[in-house]
C-alpha cells in the first residue's frame, strides 16, 4: 500500500529502468500533489483574508505561501475564462529572478487547472510588440514573469491595470525605492479603485534591510502602502506553523584572528606595490568625442579609470583572501585571477594587454614567495599548516557534522563573494584528495548568473548549466555540501538541510532570515563563524537581528487582524513621492524618471550603427552643481543639448536630464505613442516600387501554411518539401497517331584514356572497349551538342562523347515496339535494375537505348534486337547437358559466363578473358590447399566432374556490379591507402584490390549468348543516361537564362564545342570516402598482464532507480543548451591546480563562441579516414597572386554548360564536382549587384532600410520563390546517383496509383 492509499502492484515482466523511473516519478509527484492540495488550517484562514482584501502574507520559509497563492488563483478564476480582448482578464504572478519563473510556474501548474505561461529576459521579450503580447495573453490565463517585464508592458501600454484580476508579488519585501514591483503599483493611479485587481504579497522577512527598532512599524506601513494592502500572518496556530517552518539551533562559533607569516607579509607588500603601478597606468579613452565643452563642464559618460579599478579590485581581492584563507588559499586565489587575466588579454587592446601582462607577472612573483614558504610541506599537512584558523574551523565543523549525521548530512556554506565560493570548492577538493578522512565530501559551488539574451555568447549559459547541475545533484543527495553566495538565500527551491554555515557573516537582517530559512529540518543547525576580533561587534548586530525578529512577531501577532489599511492620503503620497514628477502622454501613460535612463539607452541601441560601435548618449556634468546636460548621438535627429534640472544628488540629476531627453524624443516622433523607439530601417514592402523588387514573391497567392504554429518559414532548412523532378523538354515524346515517326539517333562513342594492360584479364576488357559495337540513343526530337564527359571502370577512365543527331530514321509502330522491348530488356534482363511495377508512358523522358554496329557507317543493329529477348535464369544443368559440353576457344573466348553453383539473387557475370587449353580440371590447384581444381570443387562445393575430363579451364574477369561510373574506382586511385581502397571497393561493389584471379571449370558455368561487348558496355549506360539527362536539364536552364537576361547565346554556333567535364580528383576522393563508414573500434585488451577468464560470468550492469532518475534529469537539462556535453572544455574554475594555458585557450574559445539556437541534428563524427599522404596526392596547387578571372573578357556566348551543371549539383550528390566553390563567388556577386541596384533605385531610403530590403532580396525565402518559379528544385541533383535503387528507365514510370500508395505509406525501395 503506497502513501495516501495508493495501491502499487508489481507484476512481471518487470519494467525497464527508464519505465520504472517514470512510474516512480509519477507516483511521487502524485503523492506530493495530494498533500499540497489539502490546505493546512492556517493556510485556509489566510486564504479567506486574501480573498476579501489586498494582503501581504508574512510566513516563515517553508510554510507554504505559494500554495495559498495558488488557491487564490482558483478563487479568482471566473474572470479568466472570457477570451482576451473580449472582457477576459489575466492573473500575474511576479518574481524577481529568472530561476523562480520556471519554479513557480511548475508549482501553479500542479495546483491550478489553468493555462500558464512563463517569461523572463532570457526569452528576448524586451522587443516584443503589442501584437506578440496579445497572442501570448490569448493563449495563457496566468502569467508568471519577472516584475520588470510587467513594468515595461504597463509603461508601453501593452496591457492596462484594468485588464488584470489578480497580482501576486513573490518576495515582495524587495519593493523599495525604484524596484519594478513598486513602479507597477504606481500605475494603479491610472485605474479607478473599483476596477483595480486584487493584490497578494508573499514574504518571509518583511524587511529588506537593517531597520532601527523604533522604525519597524513605519517600515511595515510603507510596505503596506506600496501594495495598497495590510499584512496578515498566523495568530492562533503557532504550533502548527512551526512544524513546517524554520526553527534551527543557532550557534556562534569563534576562530582566532590569523597571524600573518613572513611570506604573506612579503606577498602583500609586492601586491601593494602592484596597486601603485596599476593606479599610474593611463589607458587611451575608448570613446573619442569632438564635442566642445564649456568652462566648468566635465564628461562623465565613461570612467577613464574603469579598467584600472577592475584590475586593482582583483589585486585587493587577493590580499583579502590571503588573510581569509591563508597562504594555501592565497595561491589558489592568485591562480584563479591569473586565469581571468589571461582570458581578458585575448580581447584587450595593446595597452590593456600590457597592463594585464605585468599584473600577471607581479602576481606570479607573489605566488612564488608563498610557494617557496610552503615547499617543505606536502599533502594534507601543507593545507592545514598554511591555512587560516577560519578554514581549519570550517573543516572541523564539516567533519564533526559528518560524524554526527553520516550519510544523512546535507549542508550549505554561504559566502559573501563569488571568488570565495570558488576558492573554498577547490580547497575542499584538495583536502579530500590528500586526506581519506574527508572522503565523505561531495561538494560543488553555485554563484549568481545573469543571462543577457542580447549577449550572444555561451559564458553565462554555461555558468547557468553548471549551477543547475549542482542544484540537481544536491536535490538528489548526490552532493552533501553546496557552497554558494546569497543567490540561493531566497526563492530557489532547496531541500531541507541539516547544517547551514555562514562562512561570511550576514550583513543585513534579510540575509540573516533567508539564509537561516534554509535550515528547515527539526534537527538543523545554523552556524555563524565569527572572528574573536569581530565577536563583540557582530554580537551587537546579531542581537539586533533577533530583536527585529521579535519585534515583528510582537507587532503582527498582537494586532494583525486590526491593522488598518493604507488611507487614500497614504496612497496618494506614494504616487506623488518622486522628486521628479512622471511624464504623462496624451494616452494617459506615465513615464517615470526611474525608467527614463533605460528607455534612453534602448532608443540609442536601435539607431543605425555598425557592430563595432557602441551608441550611447553623452553625459556632461556642470561643475559646482548637480546638473546634467545630455548630447544625443550624431544619428539622432535631436541635435541640441538637453539640460536637466539642478538636483540634490547626481542620481536625481541624471534622471531629470534623461526624462527631458525622452520628452524631446517623443515630441520629435522618435518615440512613438507607446513610448517605444521608432524602428529604423523599417520598410513598407506593400509600396509598389518596393514590391517591384520581388517579382517572384507570391503576393496574390500567399503560402497557406506560412505563419502557422509548428510550420517553419519558407526558405528555411526545416521547411523541407518535395519537388517534382524536371525532365528535359527535348526528351518529350509524341502520341503515335499512325504511320511512321521521325527519330534521331545519337551515337555513344567511347575511348580509353589509359594504356593497355599486359595482363590477359585486363587486356580482354580493354579490347572490348576498342570494338565498334556499342549503343546509341533514340529521341523524337533533335538534341543540341553536349560536352564530353568521363566514365570510370575498374580498368580506368573511359572518355565519353555523344554524337548528336548522327542520323535520322523513320520508324513504323512495329519497329518502335522492337526498340521499346530491347530498351527495357537491357535494363531489366541484362542490368537487372528495372522496377517490376513500371509501365511505358512514352510522353516524358523518352530516351531509348538501341544497339549499334559499324558497316560503312554506324547503324542500328536490328538483328541484335530481334534475337535477344530474355536472359535465361541461372539454373543447374542436367547431367546430360554437362556431359555433352564442348569447349573451344571459338565458342568461349570473350563470352559472358556465370557459375551456376553460387546461390545468389543477383548473379555475378564474368568475361572469359582466355580459354586455358593447357589446363584441365585435374591440373594442380594454384595453392597447396587442394590437389587439383576438381578436388577444390569437390571439397568446397561438393561438385563432381561429369563432363569430359580434358575440358579446358576458363580464365575470367568479373564485371563489376557497381554501375555508378561517375567517379573513379577506389583501387585506381594511388592516393588511397590499401585500407581505403578496400573499403571503397566494398561500398561500390567492385573487386577487392589485389584479389585472387579466378579460374572456372566450364561444366560449372552457364554461358550467355548476348554479346560480351554489349554486356560490358551496358554497365555504363545508367551513368551515361544520367549524365546526358542532367546536361540537357542544364542546357535548357542555361538557354532560358540567356533569353531572359538577353546575355549570351542560348545555343552554340555551328562548329563550336563545349569544354569537356573534367574530374576534380580531390573532390572525387572526398566523395568516395564519404560513402565509407568508420569501422567499429574495439578496446584493446592486455591478456598477458591483465588476463580475462572468458568463461567467467560477466558482471551485470545494474543501475539503481536513483541513478536512472538522475540520468533522465541530466538528459533533460542537456537538451536546454545548444551544444553537446562532449564539446564542453575543462572547467577551469573547478580545476584551478590542473589548468594549463591550452586549457584556458580552449575554455575561452568555447564560452565566447556565439550561442546557437538549436543543437545539431547529429553529433560531429571523427574523420572517416586517415589523412591522405601528400607523397601520392596530385601535384600541389602553386600560389599565384594574380586573379585570372579578372583578366578574362566576356566571351559573348555565356557560361559553359559544365559550369551550369556544377551549379545544379549539391555536395550531397557526391559527384566529382559540385556548387560549393562557385557558390562563394555567386553569393558575393548577388550582394554586390543587389546593393548597386537598390542604392540607385531608392535614393531617398536610409541605409537601414536599404539593408533590410537587401536582406529580404537575398534571403532564402525570396531565393526559394525565384527558384520555384523556374522549377529549380526539380532540376537540382541533391542525392548520390544510385542506379540499383533510384534509376528510372527512360520512357517508363510507375502508375499513379503506385505513386500515391508510396507517398501515403512512405515506402522505401532502397
Amino acid at each position: 500500500m503506497g502513501a495516501q492509499g495508493i495501491n502499487i502492484e508489481y507484476n512481471k515482466p518487470a519494467l525497464s529502468g527508464k519505465e520504472a523511473a517514470t512510474v516512480f516519478m509519477q507516483l511521487n509527484n502524485m503523492n506530493q500533489d495530494l498533500e499540497q492540495f489539502k490546505p493546512r488550517l492556517y493556510q485556509a484562514q489566510l486564504e479567506e483574508v486574501a480573498v476579501n482584501k489586498n494582503t501581504i502574507l508574512h510566513l516563515p520559509t517553508g510554510a507554504g505561501k505559494t500554495v495559498i497563492a495558488a488557491h487564490l488563483i482558483k478563487r479568482f478564476m471566473y474572470s479568466l475564462k472570457k477570451p482576451w480582448g473580449e472582457g477576459g482578464k489575466r492573473t500575474f504572478f511576479l518574481v524577481n529572478t529568472v530561476p523562480l519563473v520556471n519554479q513557480q510556474k511548475t508549482v501553479i501548474e500542479k495546483l491550478c487547472p489553468v493555462t500558464i505561461g512563463g517569461y523572463s529576459g532570457e526569452d528576448k521579450v524586451d522587443f516584443w510588440n503589442k501584437t506578440k503580447w496579445d497572442a501570448e495573453l490569448t493563449k495563457y490565463e496566468v502569467i508568471v514573469m519577472t516584475s520588470q517585464i510587467l513594468s515595461d508592458m504597463l509603461t508601453h501600454n501593452y496591457i492596462k491595470i484594468v485588464d488584470i484580476n489578480l497580482m501576486i508579488f513573490d518576495e515582495c519585501h524587495q519593493a523599495v525605492d525604484d524596484h519594478p514591483m513598486r513602479l507597477i503599483m504606481k500605475h494603479f493611479e491610472e485605474c479607478p479603485p473599483a476596477l483595480q485587481p486584487r493584490v497578494l504579497g508573499l514574504t518571509a522577512p518583511l524587511l529588506n534591510s537593517n531597520v532601527p527598532l523604533h522604525k519597524v512599524e513605519e517600515t511595515l506601513q510603507k510596505l503596506e502602502t506600496t501594495f495598497h494592502a495590510t499584512i496578515a500572518t498566523v495568530n492562533d496556530n503557532i504550533g502548527e506553523i512551526l512544524r513546517y517552518s524554520t526553527n534551527p539551533t543557532e550557534m556562534l562559533v569563534h576562530f582566532q584572528n590569523p597571524t600573518p607569516n613572513n611570506a604573506i607579509v612579503e606577498a602583500k607588500k609586492l601586491l601593494s606595490h602592484l596597486l601603485i603601478l596599476i593606479s599610474k597606468v593611463k589607458l587611451p579613452p575608448k570613446i573619442v568625442t569632438t564635442v566642445e565643452l564649456n568652462y566648468g563642464q566635465q564628461i562623465i559618460t565613461y570612467d577613464t579609470k574603469k579598467i584600472n579599478k577592475e584590475v586593482a579590485n582583483m589585486v585587493t581581492s587577493i590580499c583579502y583572501h590571503l588573510d581569509e584563507l591563508g597562504a594555501y588559499g592565497g595561491v589558489l586565489c592568485i591562480i584563479a585571477y591569473t586565469i581571468l587575466l589571461e582570458r581578458l588579454k585575448r580581447r584587450a587592446t595593446s595597452e590593456e594587454e600590457l597592463m594585464y601582462t605585468f599584473t600577471i607577472t607581479h602576481c606570479t612573483e607573489a605566488k612564488m614567495v608563498l610557494l617557496n614558504h610552503m615547499r617543505e610541506d606536502t599533502g594534507f599537512t601543507k593545507i592545514v599548516k598554511h591555512s587560516s584558523p577560519k578554514v581549519i574551523l570550517l573543516l572541523k565543523l564539516l567533519k564533526d557534522a559528518w560524524r554526527e549525521k553520516g550519510n544523512e548530512l546535507s549542508s550549505i556554506i554561504f559566502t559573501q563573494q563569488r571568488f570565495t565560493a570558488k576558492l573554498l570548492y577547490n580547497l575542499l577538493k584538495a583536502v579530500k584528495k590528500h586526506n581519506s578522512e574527508f572522503d565523505f565530501l561531495k561538494h560543488d559551488f553555485i554563484v549568481g548568473f545573469n543571462v543577457n539574451p542580447y549577449n550572444n555568447t555561451r559564458e553565462q549559459h554555461l555558468t547557468k548549466k553548471l549551477s543547475h547541475q549542482a542544484l540537481l545533484q544536491f536535490k538528489n543527495r548526490d552532493l552533501m555540501c553546496l557552497i554558494s553566495t546569497r543567490v540561493i538565500e531566497e526563492g530557489v527551491d532547496i531541500p531541507q538541510c541539516l547544517l547551514v554555515i555562514r562562512y561570511d557573516l550576514p550583513l543585513e537582517y534579510r540575509s540573516y532570515i533567508q539564509s537561516k530559512g534554509r535550515a528547515r529540518n527539526k534537527e538543523s543547525k545554523f552556524i555563524m563563524m565569527v572572528s574573536e576580533e569581530n565577536s563583540l561587534k557582530f554580537r551587537q548586530k546579531y542581537q539586533n537581528f533577533q530583536q527585529l525578529e521579535g519585534r515583528l512577531h510582537q507587532s503582527l501577532l498582537s494586532n494583525c487582524l486590526e491593522r488598518a489599511a493604507p488611507t487614500e492620503e497614504d496612497i496618494k503620497a506614494l504616487y506623488e513621492e518622486d522628486d521628479i514628477p512622471p511624464y504623462v502622454n496624451s494616452n494617459g501613460k506615465r513615464l517615470f524618471s526611474s525608467s527614463a535612463i533605460a528607455l534612453l539607452y534602448r532608443y540609442c541601441s536601435v539607431l543605425p550603427h555598425d557592430q563595432f560601435t557602441l551608441i550611447t548618449p553623452m553625459w556632461i556634468l556642470e561643475k559646482g552643481s548637480n546638473q546634467i546636460t545630455i548630447v544625443m548621438p550624431i544619428m539622432c535627429p535631436v541635435k541640441q543639448p538637453i539640460k536637466g534640472q539642478p538636483s540634490k544628488n547626481l542620481k536625481t540629476a541624471k534622471r531629470s536630464a534623461a526624462l527631458n531627453a525622452c520628452i524631446k524624443l517623443i515630441e520629435s516622433g522618435e518615440l512613438g505613442p507607446e513610448m517605444l523607439p521608432r524602428k529604423y530601417g523599417e520598410v513598407q514592402y506593400e509600396q509598389i516600387d518596393i514590391k517591384e523588387c520581388f517579382p517572384n514573391w507570391p503576393w496574390d497567392k500567399p503560402d497557406e501554411l506560412q505563419g502557422k504554429q509548428g510550420v517553419p518559414a519558407a526558405g528555411t532548412k526545416k521547411r523541407v518539401r518535395k519537388h517534382k523532378k524536371v525532365y528535359p523538354s527535348l526528351l518529350n515524346g509524341r502520341l503515335w497517331t499512325g504511320g511512321n515517326q521521325k527519330f534521331y539517333l545519337h551515337l555513344i562513342k567511347l575511348g580509353t584514356a589509359f594504356e593497355k594492360s599486359k595482363t590477359s584479364r585486363e587486356s580482354a576488357l580493354y579490347n572490348l572497349l576498342q570494338l565498334d559495337d556499342g549503343y546509341g540513343l533514340l529521341t523524337m526530337q533533335p538534341l543540341p551538342e553536349l560536352c564530353d564527359f568521363p566514365m570510370f571502370l575498374m580498368i580506368g577512365e573511359v572518355t565519353t562523347s555523344v554524337v548528336m543527331n548522327y542520323s535520322v530514321l523513320d520508324l513504323d509502330l512495329n519497329m518502335f515496339e522492337l526498340v521499346k522491348h530491347f530498351h527495357f530488356y537491357v535494363f531489366d534482363q541484362v542490368l537487372a535494375i528495372a522496377k517490376k511495377f513500371v509501365v511505358f508512358e512514352g510522353l516524358v523522358n523518352c530516351l531509348y537505348v538501341v544497339p549499334t554496329c559499324k558497316r560503312d557507317r554506324f547503324v542500328i543493329n536490328w538483328d541484335i534486337m530481334q534475337t535477344y529477348k530474355e536472359v535465361p535464369p541461372v539454373a543447374v544443368p542436367s547431367n546430360k547437358e554437362r556431359s555433352s559440353i564442348q569447349v573451344t576457344r571459338e565458342t568461349y573466348q570473350n563470352q559472358v559466363v556465370t557459375p551456376w553453383y553460387r546461390a545468389t539473387l543477383l548473379p555475378d557475370r564474368y568475361i572469359v578473358s582466355d580459354v586455358l587449353e593447357h589446363m584441365t580440371p585435374n591440373s594442380p590447384f594454384d595453392s597447396n590447399s587442394f590437389e587439383s581444381y576438381a578436388d577444390y570443387y569437390s571439397n568446397k562445393y561438393q561438385l563432381e566432374i561429369v563432363g569430359p575430363g580434358n575440358q579446358p579451364l576458363l580464365e575470367v574477369r568479373r564485371i563489376s556490379t557497381g554501375m555508378n561510373c561517375l567517379l573513379p574506382r577506389g583501387p585506381t586511385i594511388r592516393a588511397f591507402t590499401e585500407k581505403q581502397k578496400r573499403l571503397v571497393s566494398l561500398a561500390n561493389g567492385d573487386d577487392k584490390p589485389n584479389g585472387f584471379n579466378e579460374i572456372f571449370i566450364p561444366e560449372f558455368c552457364i554461358k550467355y549468348e548476348y554479346p560480351s561487348v554489349l554486356w560490358y558496355k551496358a554497365f555504363m549506360l545508367p551513368s551515361i543516361i544520367h549524365r546526358v539527362t542532367m546536361l540537357l536539364v542544364a542546357y535548357e536552364l542555361r538557354a532560358q537564362i540567356a533569353r531572359d537576361t538577353m546575355y549570351g547565346q542560348p545555343h552554340l554556333n555551328k562548329g563550336e564545342k563545349w569544354l569537356p567535364i573534367s574530374t576534380d580528383l580531390n573532390k572525387a576522393m572526398k566523395s568516395l570516402l564519404s560513402q565509407v563508414e568508420e569501422p567499429a573500434t574495439f578496446n584493446s585488451i592486455d591478456r598477458i598482464n591483465d588476463p580475462i577468464d572468458e568463461y567467467a560470468p560477466r558482471p551485470l550492469n545494474i543501475v539503481t532507480m536513483k541513478q536512472t532518475i538522475h540520468q533522465l534529469q541530466k538528459k533533460k537539462l542537456d537538451k536546454e543548451y545548444p551544444w553537446e556535453e562532449t564539446a564542453e572544455p575543462l572547467d577551469v574554475e573547478r580545476n584551478l591546480t590542473d589548468v594549463t594555458l591550452m586549457d584556458i585557450e580552449c575554455y575561452d574559445a568555447f564560452v565566447m563562441a556565439p550561442i546557437e539556437e538549436t543543437k545539431p541534428a547529429h553529433p560531429a563524427k571523427s574523420p572517416v579516414s586517415q589523412p591522405l599522404s601528400t607523397a601520392i596526392l596530385p601535384p600541389p596547387l602553386r600560389y599565384s597572386d594574380k586573379i585570372h578571372l579578372l583578366s578574362r573578357g566576356a566571351t559573348g556566348r555565356g557560361p559553359e554548360l559544365r559550369d551550369i551543371l556544377s551549379a545544379l549539383t549539391t555536395i550531397n550528390s557526391h559527384d566529382s564536382f559540385d556548387l560549393e566553390r562557385v557558390e562563394t563567388l555567386g553569393d558575393s556577386f548577388l550582394k554586390f549587384a543587389s546593393t548597386l541596384y537598390l542604392y540607385n533605385k531608392f535614393p531617398r531610403l536610409d541605409e537601414g532600410q536599404l539593408t533590410n530590403i537587401k536582406g529580404r532580396l537575398l534571403g532564402n525565402r525570396n531565393l526559394y520563390y525565384a527558384g520555384e518559379k523556374i522549377n529549380l528544385g526539380g532540376r537540382m541533383k541533391v542525392e548520390q546517383f544510385a542506379p540499383k535503387s533510384d534509376f528510372i528507365i527512360p520512357g517508363f514510370f510507375a502508375p499513379k496509383e503506385v505513386i500515391n500508395f508510396i507517398e501515403e505509406q512512405k515506402v522505401s525501395f532502397e
